[in-house]
């Protein structure tokens, strides 16, 4: 591999002097650097990294086969990381996460001058950022990557085919463009030799004309253009009465109208009027002929409306919401169950009162029993009262 400086349109970039991989494919660290021959020459046995060096500063570059990126980090890692080393003291630095997410940055002398972050906040990266790929100056055209070619590439110039020779040196070179500007400049260039031209051949008749005017003062010249200027105002003054002699020729070429006699117009007037009147009635809507109505229903559609009113003035009970009776009742039942039961009341104190007055009178027999020599007892099973020892219940 070559690390010989490359020129683009009269510019030199800085050299590549080495490159760093961290945690890439096979290789976990891994750096390459140029001796002062320029030329780098890998040799190990297969799946030995030397491949894996080359595409990590691929990636670096081109940044290609992008959708492929985070399998090339190794397992149990989070990133890669690949670094360049210039020999004007630039550090460009590619980071890829397993997230998908992607960081460039760019040192110089130790101090970074661009980086695709924001503060603490990754951004979304597309491709190479201009700024680097200025800085690379790197040529791609039609997926063929001039600046890097592998084993498996096409050799330029030798392998590729005479269409792909013209496209990409044409691509390389600028000829197409180099083309028109070489025709653009030529274009103003013979429009300027054409000015020129025409430039010199009007000096050349004001250097005639002034040979000829030998003996001429600046007095002469000032009152030339006084007069100059007078020639102007008097062409105007005629040009104005052309116009006027041309009115006026036109004016007495105008044929002389003949005397009409007066025409009587009140008839016309009448006619105007008679025309407003008959546009008025055409305006007019005509009314369709109505049967005649009975009118008896609506006299009593008229008294059933003063009913109404009047019933309308009467003020309604408000509704009143309905009384539940099964508890009135229930009420009614105990009132009477009372009202017997009151009744009971009455009788039994009226039986209390007698039996009362039935004891007293019997007391006042036994004493009056006992007087005559008779004693009578009531028996404590019926109630009854008797003498004693003649009674059996």
């Amino acid at each position: 591999m070559s690390n010989v400086i490359t020129e683009s349109s009269g510019s030199t970039y800085s050299r590549l002097v080495a490159w760093e991989v961290f945690n890439f494919m096979c290789v976990e660290h891994g750096k390459a650097e140029f001796d002062d021959s320029g030329i780098l020459n890998f040799k190990g046995y297969n799946d030995s990294g030397k491949s894996t060096m080359l595409r990590a500063l691929d990636v670096l570059m081109y940044n290609i086969k992008p959708n492929m990126q985070t399998s090339f980090i190794q397992d149990d890692k989070d990133y890669f990381r690949v670094m360049a080393y210039f020999d004007d003291g630039v550090i460009i630095l590619r980071d890829k996460y397993i997230n998908g997410q992607s960081l460039y940055e760019m040192y110089k002398d130790g101090t970074c001058i661009f980086s695709t972050k924001k503060g603490t906040q990754l951004t979304k990266v597309v491709g190479v950022p201009e700024v680097i790929e200025t800085y690379l100056g790197l040529i791609s055209h039609d997926n063929m990557l001039l600046n890097s070619r592998s084993c498996f590439d096409k050799q330029l110039l030798v392998q590729t085919t005479g269409s792909e020779n013209y496209k990409f040196l044409n691509a390389v070179l600028k000829s197409e463009e180099l083309a028109i500007a070489g025709e653009l400049v030529n274009t103003d260039k013979n429009k300027l030799l054409g000015d020129i031209s025409a430039t010199e051949a009007e000096l050349s008749v004001y250097k005639k004309q002034t040979e000829g005017a030998q003996g001429i003062t600046e007095g002469m010249v000032t009152a030339l253009q006084g007069l100059d200027k007078n020639c102007d105002v008097y062409d105007e003054q005629l040009s104005g009465l052309g116009r006027i002699v041309e009115t006026y020729n036109s004016a007495i070429s105008v044929p002389d109208i003949p005397e009409m006699s007066k025409i009587d117009v009140s008839r016309v007037s009448a006619l105007a009027q008679i025309t407003g009147y008959v546009n008025e009635l055409s305006n007019l809507k005509i009314a369709p002929e109505i049967n005649t109505i009975d009118q008896s229903r609506l006299a009593i559609l008229g008294e059933l409306y003063s009913k109404f009113a009047e019933l309308s003035a009467i003020k309604v009970a408000p509704e009143i919401c309905k009384v539940d009776k099964s508890r009135l009742e229930v009420l009614s039942s105990i009132c009477t169950a009372i009202k017997a039961v009151e009744g009971i009341d009455a009788i039994l104190a009226k039986n209390d009162k007698d039996l009362d007055e039935l004891n007293n009178l019997c007391v006042e027999y036994e004493k009056e029993m006992a007087i005559l020599g008779r004693n009578y007892v009531k028996c404590p099973n019926c109630g009854t009262l008797v003498e004693v020892g003649t009674h059996v219940d």
